[in-house]
């Protein structure tokens, strides 16, 4: 990537032809690291609902930050996004929002976000120690880790794991 922001998107979803320009506006406006947009969630059944949180495929980054922090994906495991997401947050001077469904995520009954594989719990614990080792490494949390980031893995470990087996 070249440009002054980057971003991601998963490869079953879709944005709308407008949200990287929006975004892009918004963020050379107010000066921000990150800024993201709301989503609408469509089911297999045609159904869609709107979402009002930014999620990290709804975002763009400054990619000086990306590259200056060595910010990146973990290859080779699902959950990736949650490991750049949650070390991006320590670096961050300004994230914004832009009120506007702009992201169009693809909810799949099958996907790795409701399943409960041997192998997938598996990548799901191991991306949260690798998180808690990036955090230790880089010298911005050590053991015992804070109450925020214990909650965090237990929201996503145990309770995606539960809410997963629940679906």
């Amino acid at each position: 990537a070249s440009g002054e922001y980057v971003a991601y998107c998963d490869a079953d979803d879709w944005v709308d032809s407008t949200m990287y320009e929006k975004l892009y506006r918004k963020a050379v406006a107010e000066n921000c690291d990150c800024v993201g947009c709301y989503y609408w969630k469509h089911h297999e059944n045609g159904n869609a609902s709107t979402r009002a949180v930014v999620r990290g495929w709804g975002r763009i980054y400054r990619r000086s930050l990306i590259l200056e922090k060595r910010l990146f994906f973990p290859e080779h495991i699902r959950y990736e996004d949650v490991f750049f997401q949650k070390l991006l947050r320590y670096y961050l001077k300004s994230d914004c929002t832009l009120p506007e469904y702009l992201y169009h995520y693809r909810s799949h009954p099958n996907s790795t976000t409701h399943s409960l594989t041997p192998a997938i719990m598996f990548e799901r614990e191991t991306i949260e120690l690798l998180i808690l080792d990036a955090l230790e490494e880089r010298g911005l949390e050590t053991e015992p880790f804070s109450p925020s980031t214990n909650i965090e893995f237990l929201s996503r470990y145990v309770l995606g794991n539960i809410q997963a087996w629940v679906e």
